[in-house]
Parts: structure tokens; sequence; C-alpha cells
């Protein structure tokens, strides 16, 4: 049950890929290969909002989770793959970023 939470990552090579993983709340998920790191503005537009990251740790490496700052205060609707990842409730789309750091 604990490797079924990272399904979402499942097949990913983490030491070579650069890759956005979108999570929407509505269940679907979105691959992107950005050429480079977004910026401020872009991973807000994603989340739409203020952003925080969340660190979670997958094959003992810390991936970066990107969440919206309010998501649970405004009540968007719970983004239930993004939950069973961070083991808490998340608000809103998310994204996951392979390969680059915050």
């Amino acid at each position: 049950e604990i490797r079924a939470k990272f399904d979402v990552l499942k097949g990913l090579n983490m030491a070579t890929e650069k890759k956005v993983i979108l999570l929407k709340a509505d269940g679907t998920r979105q691959d992107l290969t950005p050429e480079k790191k977004p910026d401020l503005k872009q991973m807000q537009d994603w989340v739409g909002g203020y952003i925080e990251v969340i660190h979670v740790s997958f094959e003992g490496k810390k991936v970066p989770m990107v969440v919206n700052e309010e998501g649970l205060i405004h009540r968007l609707p719970l983004n239930y793959q993004a939950g069973r990842i961070a083991d808490s409730p998340i608000g809103g789309d998310v994204f996951i970023l392979i390969g680059w750091r915050l």
C-alpha cells in the first residue's frame, strides 16, 4: 500500500529526467517536459495561487511537490492523488518537479 501511493511516479528515471507532473484535483494527470525550470508565475498559474513546496520521499530521494498554499482555506476541491502521496489533505491542483531543485 505504501508503494501504491507513488504509482504516479512509477517508471520515471529520477536521476536523468526533467519533468513536471501536474496532478489535477479532478483526478487527471498531465506530464510536461519544459526546456527550463518553471518560474514563479508559471508555478502559481499551475496551482491557481500562492505556492507552498512540500518535499515527499520517493525511493530514498526528496521530490518537491508544489501545492496551492491556501487550497484548503479557499475550499478548493480535494486532490486525492496528491493527498495520498503527501499523507495530508491537499486542496486544488498540484505538480511534482522531477529533476529540478527548488
